[in-house]
């Protein structure tokens, strides 16, 4: 059930609601109670006048929301919050990967975070939040509360893995385009075991197994466990 009338122009909450169907996919193994927090939380750092709509949405669909993306893992974050009417709906055949308008600051800011991963990760964020108010007066929302869902959990990925390339960084957490394949276990393994399997029954095998092709041939077979293996 949708609580949006259908648009054919994206809503202010579009850019918010991509971010925070990023955050529920990697987050995807904890519970929806923890899931419908952190989105809430993110409402907050919306400007004023969007937070009561954010967290309005949050309540009545999150649910809703979150078991279809459970299901739903490969489908793009803009075509779901197109389901949910929070985006306009695309025609297939026009739609193309390119750069969204966070892109280009996220790179930038990958790169001078670098240099101060010594900080404490609140320090860092600050100047974060305070760079996403010298963007263009619309993106310094979707910016902020990228910062606030996603700040802490980039720098943890950004100092383990301080040799990728900053637009690398940017794609995996949904600013930039993602021309590779994201490295992501799980919507890797639904891949290659197709429609019969959810999510839970991939996280029970993947717990079962970890990275023991031998035992992924036991359970699925030679052909699909090489497939699987290869998404570690």
């Amino acid at each position: 059930m949708a609580i949006f009338t259908e648009e054919k122009q994206d809503t202010p909450l579009c850019a918010p609601c991509q971010l925070g169907v990023n955050l529920v996919k990697d987050y995807i193994s904890k519970p929806d109670a923890e899931l419908l927090k952190m989105l809430l939380s993110g409402c907050e750092a919306l400007p004023e006048q969007l937070q009561a709509p954010c967290k309005m949405a949050v309540t009545l669909v999150g649910g809703q929301m979150i078991a279809y993306i459970r299901s739903h893992l490969t489908e793009s974050p803009r075509e779901i919050c197109a389901r949910f009417r929070l985006c306009a709906r695309q025609e297939v055949a026009v739609v193309v990967k390119t750069n969204g308008p966070l892109c280009t600051p996220c790179t930038m800011a990958i790169s001078l975070v670098k240099d101060y991963l010594t900080k404490p990760d609140d320090e860092i964020l600050r100047l974060l939040l305070n760079g996403c108010d010298q963007l263009p007066e619309q993106f310094q929302a979707p910016c902020k509360m990228g910062v606030t869902l996603a700040g802490k959990s980039l720098l943890d990925f950004l100092r383990g893995n301080l040799r990728e390339e900053p637009r690398v960084i940017c794609a995996r957490f949904g600013a930039c385009s993602n021309d590779v394949e994201e490295k992501n276990p799980v919507r890797c393994v639904l891949k290659c075991l197709g429609s019969g399997w959810s999510v839970e029954k991939v996280l029970a095998l993947v717990a079962k197994c970890k990275k023991d092709k031998a035992c992924y041939i036991r359970e699925i077979g030679e052909d699909r466990a090489a497939c699987v293996v290869g998404c570690f």
